[in-house]
């Protein structure tokens, strides 16, 4: 089920439902009741939980290491990323780089699924992705204003 998440842009919410009857017929058949509290379904062992993985979690976390790995490999493949990711900070119109401050806002108007779903996880994880020479929008004259972020204020 995990092996094709890394290029998925499914929601949390999406993916609990996915996940909801295969992880109960699970909890079954490892002789948990089928009902337990997701916290302890999805807590790590080391606190007692059962150790489960969200698939929002694999998405998420997969997604960034595949993200990481291309770029730094800088192969056919990390070169179109790299292009796509400055075509999507274009969009966004930001004078920040999207995916290094991902909790700043949301960007309704962003294009690219991905990019959105990548920024999404990071900011619901608390985590951060730095990519060095990032386009962003620059103030040209004093006392400019950043239409986008004006926007999304």
């Amino acid at each position: 089920m995990g092996y094709s998440l890394p290029v998925t842009t499914f929601t949390e919410k999406e993916l609990s439902k996915i996940q909801g009857a295969p992880v109960q017929a699970l909890l079954s058949g490892m002789g948990y009741n089928r009902n337990m509290p997701k916290e302890v379904v999805f807590g790590p062992t080391r606190y007692g939980g059962i150790g489960i993985r969200h698939l929002y979690i694999e998405q998420g976390s997969q997604q960034a290491q595949h993200f990481i790995r291309n770029m730094r490999h800088q192969g056919i493949l990390g070169n179109n990323m790299w292009v796509t990711y400055q075509w999507f900070q274009v969009t966004t119109g930001t004078a920040y780089p999207v995916l290094e401050y991902p909790d700043t806002s949301k960007l309704p108007h962003g294009e690219g699924d991905w990019f959105i779903a990548l920024q999404d996880f990071l900011s619901a994880s608390n985590l951060a992705i730095y990519i060095p020479n990032v386009y962003t929008v620059q103030f040209r004259r004093t006392r400019d204003r950043i239409l986008m972020e004006d926007a999304l204020q």
